[in-house]
């Protein structure tokens, strides 16, 4: 293998450089907004603001979904064309209900719990959060965007099997200096020591990202990666069981004792995504955790009765759906909980690195002093 490798070197090394030079850019806004974006949830709760609103806890019961409705179609100026919502059962934090308009802007309004009082309102496209979630996946270049960074993203995986081909040492024994940089050594040396020590290091996890991001992007590598571990995710399947059909009149004293008691137990969160478009139920969503796997309970509802008609339970499902259900977690580390972000931060930071050290390389090989691989 090694014999192999070492006598078709100087492609992979021409193959390697080229890539990285057509996908650099991207490669360097992607994995430092995603640093940025994942502690989104963490800086928004420290500073008490985006979804994120602490509130005094009251011997009282959380408003019904039905009357955050209520109040958001009363203060909202549009047709809503979609509306979801995000209630924490502790009663410590407001409740935040999302609404879409027709020209598909979001608009959130952040709720007291229990007197339904809008504590704040905000617009979505305005947020910094939004900016940094737009560059990390569009760079927030319309309509092709998403192609760009989504391919960008294949060439970076590609990169990071040549890259991995290349910085293997002929010998065993040269293993550890691949691990390490000289930091006493010149400059052009020791940068093609951090380019290869963060390149080996971060592909551990950027891979997970890779594969996650993708998922994402196109659901034939969705399917193949799901295949590999046997089987496939339903959940869009289950959905398709109630579209296209016709919304009747809402019974919404019927849909009220089914929230309730579909609320009932411990858990982290619930939320409630209403009738939209050619979805014509209502889902309720329990989620139990916010690291692990994302365990969550799905429900779907019928509008005219309040009768569960579908339940997609976390202890009945799958393999494949339960890591499926966890890609965002993965995505960011959070699966190990906070300190999985922050060993995924550090590690999209040192991918981010990377397009630079590698450009440094590049432009130091056409000066006469080369580093050797």
């Amino acid at each position: 293998m090694l014999r192999f490798i070492n006598k078709h070197k100087n492609f992979l090394r021409r193959l390697h450089r080229w890539l990285g030079l057509l996908s650099g850019i991207v490669v360097f806004i992607v994995a430092l907004t995603g640093a940025i974006y994942a502690f989104e949830h963490e800086i928004n709760v420290w500073l008490d603001s985006g979804g994120h609103r602490k509130v005094a806890v009251e011997n009282k019961a959380i408003i019904s979904a039905l009357e955050v409705e209520k109040v958001v179609r009363q203060k909202y100026e549009k047709d809503i064309a979609r509306m979801s919502l995000t209630v924490y059962p502790a009663g410590d934090e407001g409740i935040i209900c999302w609404v879409m308009n027709k020209e598909r802007q979001w608009t959130a309004f952040i709720m007291n719990p229990y007197s339904g009082e809008v504590i704040d309102r905000y617009e979505w496209a305005v947020n910094f959060w939004a900016v940094i979630l737009e560059l990390h996946t569009s760079l927030m270049i319309p309509e092709i965007g998403h192609d760009i960074v989504a391919i960008s993203t294949v060439i970076f995986a590609i990169m990071i099997f040549t890259g991995f081909f290349l910085w293997l040492p002929p010998k065993l024994k040269g293993w550890k200096s691949r691990l390490t940089v000289k930091w006493g050594a010149p400059f052009k040396r020791k940068n093609y020591d951090i380019h290869r020590a963060a390149a080996i290091y971060s592909s551990t996890v950027v891979i997970f990202m890779i594969f996650t991001g993708l998922s994402w992007s196109y659901h034939w590598f969705d399917d193949t990666v799901l295949g590999l571990v046997g089987g496939e995710y339903t959940k869009h399947e289950k959905e398709k069981e109630f579209a296209g059909k016709e919304l009747g009149e809402i019974n919404y004293e019927s849909l009220d004792a089914t929230f309730k008691k579909l609320a009932e137990g411990k858990y982290h969160s619930y939320e409630i995504r209403y009738p939209a478009g050619e979805k014509v139920t209502y889902t309720f969503t329990k989620n139990y955790s916010e690291t692990g796997l994302q365990a969550r309970d799905m429900y779907w509802i019928k509008p005219e009765t309040g009768e569960v008609l579908l339940a997609d339970t976390w202890a009945e499902k799958s393999l494949v759906n339960k890591i499926r259900n966890g890609y965002y977690l993965i995505h960011i580390g959070a699966i190990f909980g906070l300190t999985g972000k922050f060993i995924w931060c550090i590690m999209s930071l040192l991918a981010a690195s990377l397009p630079i050290t590698g450009f440094i390389i590049w432009k130091n090989r056409k000066s006469k002093n080369n580093i050797g691989a």
